[in-house]
């Protein structure tokens, strides 16, 4: 089995936990090309109800798609074993830190508080679905946390799927979770009936869990329980007992006031007296503005800086810089106040001479009349101050940066803009700065003043995609990777639960596409973009703006407009040159016909190059070539959408991965993944 392997046999150095009804591995697994950190829950096989928990818990996790709820990666259902696969996430559980106020702050507990707030409202409802989940296992041990201390939801196995129609009535059931000791809705003890209010109960008990740095249950002859501990010191006004000195020193009291009044509310003996999730999710998200807003006036006066920051730009001019920073928690950006951040820091005009060499020829990457694209790089040889603004006034805090190395970038300058193109600018710059993906280009920021322009990214190591088409140096399997990249990005921002609004890139080419030094993909090139609300994304939406090119969705021409399907069109031109071998543009000189027009015209085969073809699983193959044949269709309602593009591109990888890996192929078809992005 292949799962033996990722978590070394199941041994005991790899065992991270253990109940009644199953123990939690971790390990490392090949998924869709990339080696990626897995948790293993393998079940009792003693239990008599085992096999009933572990479909449930997969049945859930394979319709729950949310950023704090935990990625189901695969099961395995073979000799007896019932095992659910999800991404590890690094921190482990919450109640391992509940008790460290240094390394858990106030501002962390509230952002996990939220996070987990919002879980529990999408999964009780989402008008995307025509069903309701009653968790019925909230607590800080199923409260997992990754390397930036989000949360994310887990062990769904005793979960109720309920008709959203039903989902405010109360359900009978005899089944015990004896894991939830000290978070059971004591309703439930009375009458053995489930509503969302019995998930209200346990998050309660969480939030007390958080305020006063302990677990819900511990094991002392007096004050076992925690929930009439904390009930009796908030009835009588006396909380800052129980509460630790260093952690209450960080609390803003409008902020302790918010969050203990709803962790009370949450454990009302009634009921129908305990608020909703969109309530609470309202009450902490409150909460957490007022201690970021709280942590900003006491460390900081800093109006006076920020008009000398302004000064600095030259003088007469309308010089102003705009870097992606500290979001409000409006945005869901979750960033702890006291975090360092490596960019964006504060650059000006003279720091952008500087970096390109004043523009020098040797900086240059591209030069057109109106635009050109340089690279730099610039040291800093002291500490950066960060002016960034917080939640929703205009409230700043100072960041030291010292990180005395150079950082590279890449500057897009364009200095014949119309002065109203400025609004557009400033919309690409809110979207990009919203947008975080693995495979997305890092957005540093934008400067303009009255003559010019500069759109300002990362620099990624080696270069753009259209540099090694021909490159047989990058194998065939690399070229799967880079295009599943490159079909996640446009599947997220296509379509993301976290936002509220879907973005049509508009400018899909090989150019566009960077390389960092692991070969990873990068999408860029966002200046075209259009955004539209998440209702409307299925629209056609009108622009002037797009240039005619070899990649473009040939619709346009005919409607003015742009759809996801025309991104889907020219990614499909970009995966037939990755899989011939050369670009789809050809130069005015040369007289042979342009890409799209030979495929027409010859066999694919005869356009690949022998060598790559070699290197190609017949079935890996197929599917791409495919794929790219669907995704150039003349008509938008015949192409694929980009998540079926996904899963495509995600078979042809598994069957390129097995051609290369006979020995292992029989031992990977036992695990059954499944693709939770369709």
């Amino acid at each position: 089995m292949y799962i033996q392997s990722a978590t070394d046999n199941f041994s005991k150095e790899n065992r991270i936990n253990t109940w009644r009804i199953a123990e939690e591995y971790t390990g490392q697994l090949l998924w869709s090309g990339e080696l990626i950190n897995i948790s293993a829950r393998r079940f009792n096989k003693e239990r008599k109800d085992g096999e009933q928990l572990f479909w449930r818990g997969v049945s859930m996790l394979s319709t729950l798609k949310h950023k704090n709820v935990v990625s189901l990666v695969g099961f395995c259902d073979d000799n007896g074993e019932k095992i659910i696969i999800t991404r590890a996430t690094i921190m482990g559980s919450l109640d391992n830190y509940l008790s460290n106020p240094m390394m858990l702050t106030w501002v962390r507990r509230l952002e996990i508080s939220v996070g987990i707030a919002q879980a529990l409202s999408y999964i009780h409802y989402d008008e995307s679905r025509d069903f309701s989940v009653i968790h019925r296992n909230i607590n800080s041990e199923t409260v997992l946390l990754n390397d930036n201390w989000q949360p994310k939801l887990s062990a769904f196995q005793h979960s109720l799927k309920i008709k959203a129609s039903k989902r405010h009535h109360s359900f009978h059931t005899d089944s015990v979770n004896w894991s939830m000791k000290g978070h059971t809705d004591p309703t439930y003890e009375k009458t053995k009936r489930v509503s969302h209010n019995s998930d209200i109960y346990s998050f309660g008990m969480v939030l007390f869990e958080l305020l006063c740095g302990r677990k819900s249950v511990i094991y002392h002859p007096n004050n076992e329980y925690l929930a009439p501990v904390a009930i009796f010191h908030y009835r009588e006004k006396i909380l800052d007992e129980i509460i630790d000195p260093k952690l209450r020193k960080q609390m803003d009291p409008r902020s302790l006031n918010i969050f203990a009044e709803t962790a009370y509310e949450c454990l009302s003996e009634e009921q129908s007296q305990r608020p909703n999730m969109d309530q609470i999710v309202t009450r902490l998200e409150k909460a957490l503005e007022l201690q970021l807003e709280w942590k900003n006036y006491e460390h900081s006066s800093i109006v006076d800086e920020v008009g000398e920051t302004s000064s600095s730009h030259e003088k007469g001019s309308m010089s102003h810089i705009i870097f992606k920073g500290v979001q409000s928690h409006l945005s869901k950006k979750k960033m702890s106040s006291h975090e360092y951040i490596p960019f964006p820091f504060s650059l000006n005009y003279e720091d952008i001479l500087m970096a390109t060499n004043n523009f020098a020829s040797e900086n240059t990457i591209k030069k057109k009349p109106a635009e050109s694209v340089y690279q730099g790089s610039i040291r800093l040889d002291k500490p950066t101050t960060l002016l960034i603004s917080s939640v929703a006034r205009r409230i700043y805090r100072k960041y030291q940066i010292d990180e005395r190395k150079m950082f590279e970038m890449v500057i897009y300058r364009n200095w014949k803009y119309h002065k109203d193109e400025i609004k557009k600018f400033e919309k690409m710059k809110g979207m990009l700065s919203t947008l975080k993906h693995k495979n997305l280009v890092s957005f540093i920021g934008l400067y303009y003043n009255l003559n010019e322009i500069f759109i300002i990214y990362k620099k990624e190591a080696n270069g753009s995609l259209n540099k090694y088409l021909n490159d047989l140096t990058l194998t065939w399997r690399q070229r799967l990777e880079i295009c599943l990249g490159v079909a996640n990005a446009l599947s997220y921002i296509h379509y993301d639960v976290a936002h509220d609004f879907s973005v049509i890139h508009c400018n899909i080419r090989s150019s566009k596409i960077l390389l960092d030094d692991k070969w990873k993909p990068k999408l860029s090139g966002f200046e075209l973009s259009l955004k539209n609300t998440v209702a409307r994304r299925n629209r056609l939406l009108l622009t002037r703006d797009i240039i005619e090119n070899v990649y473009l969705d040939p619709k346009y021409k005919k409607t003015g407009g742009m759809t996801h399907k025309s991104d889907v069109y020219s990614f499909g031109v970009v995966l037939f040159e990755v899989l011939c071998g050369r670009g789809a543009v050809i130069r005015d000189e040369e007289l042979e016909e342009g890409l799209l027009s030979q495929l027409a015209k010859f066999h694919l085969d005869d356009m690949i190059d022998p060598h790559l073809r070699k290197q190609m699983d017949p079935e890996a193959f197929k599917i791409f070539s495919e794929t790219a044949y669907y995704c150039i269709q003349e008509e938008r309602a015949k192409r694929p959408h980009i998540d079926q593009v996904v899963k495509r591109l995600e078979k042809a990888l598994e069957h390129q991965w097995r051609h290369e890996n006979p020995v292992e192929r029989t031992s990977f078809n036992r695990l059954k993944v499944r693709n939770l992005f369709t």
